[in-house]
């Protein structure tokens, strides 16, 4: 199946930066992402591009969120640092969001393409 029209986010050289947010568990409590990221910088030694999948869940009896990344990446030879995917639990409101960390160096901004499956275990 191919998807010429995935979601995307530009995530920049931040961290805590929203990804997707104020996910209710009431409604799903189950999110598969499956996803690429490529770097905006043009320099090659500084490129970095990655493929993967983040399974991410709640738990709002337990008032609880559950992340595992699992991904491949390339790194240009001057490139170091990685993007960081957390899941945040906001017990005031009862939902959770995918958050992303950036601390490529140098600092350079990451498109990220996306396609989600949820449902309510």
């Amino acid at each position: 199946t191919a998807f010429a029209s995935p979601e995307s986010i530009a995530i920049p050289t931040s961290t805590g930066n929203n990804v997707l947010t104020n996910l209710d568990p009431d409604a799903y409590n189950t999110f598969f992402v499956e996803y690429s990221m490529k770097d905006t910088s043009s320099a090659s030694n500084e490129n970095y591009a990655r493929a993967g999948t983040v399974m991410f869940g709640a738990d709002k009896d337990q008032q609880v969120a559950f992340v595992n990344d699992q991904y491949s990446d390339s790194h240009g030879s001057a490139t170091s640092g990685n993007v960081d995917l957390s899941v945040d639990y906001d017990t005031n409101t009862n939902k959770f969001s995918l958050l992303a960390s950036n601390t490529l160096l140098p600092g350079s901004s990451v498109t990220m393409n996306y396609i989600v499956r949820k449902w309510k275990a």
